[in-house]
């Protein structure tokens, strides 16, 4: 199954050209001088995640600590895939698996009746963007959330185009 967004396979970013940059000549773009990293946009404190909270199971999603530590050593580029493909918040939850060529498939989680609902363009468009940005910034290592469908450094869409594209991505 080969996964096609206007033109492009997955993993081809093709956003450039439209914007006029050249993300092969990357310049670090931080005001401070420091290096830039992306981060998640909900380890934040940004209320971007599919129900469109704070907080989980009780738990403050906002990392502060983490943030502020990253702060003070980078730039933060804050990102979201979901909502730069497109989605809404609040959203439906959902799940990425990976078809035997190595294609994410985004599932809309707990559907009745049968019914299946895929978000995978959404998710794939958002991956696209945030990777675009990734050049267009320097940025060399990326902070996603852990167990999201699009942010997981192992199973999320956007973790592993990261990671394809030599971006290390660490969990938060």
């Amino acid at each position: 199954m080969d996964t096609v967004i206007i033109g492009k396979r997955w993993g081809e970013v093709n956003n450039t050209k439209a914007l006029g940059s050249d993300p092969d000549n990357a310049k670090d773009l931080g005001s401070s001088g420091k290096p830039v990293v992306a981060i998640s946009m909900c380890a934040c404190g940004i209320p971007c995640r599919y129900h469109a909270k704070t907080h989980k199971m009780g738990r403050r999603l906002y990392k502060e600590k983490k943030v502020a530590k990253l702060r003070e050593k980078y730039e933060l580029l804050p990102v979201c895939p979901e909502i730069m493909g497109g989605l809404p918040t609040p959203r439906p939850a959902c799940f990425t698996t990976w078809d035997d060529d190595g294609n994410p498939i985004v599932e809309v989680r707990g559907l009745k009746n049968g019914k299946r609902e895929f978000r995978t363009e959404e998710y794939i468009r958002g991956s696209n963007w945030v990777l675009w940005l990734c050049k267009e910034f320097g940025v060399k290592a990326a902070y996603l959330m852990k167990d999201s469908p699009a942010c997981d450094a192992d199973n999320g869409v956007c973790g592993r185009l990261l990671r394809e594209n030599n971006i290390i991505v660490r969990k938060l």
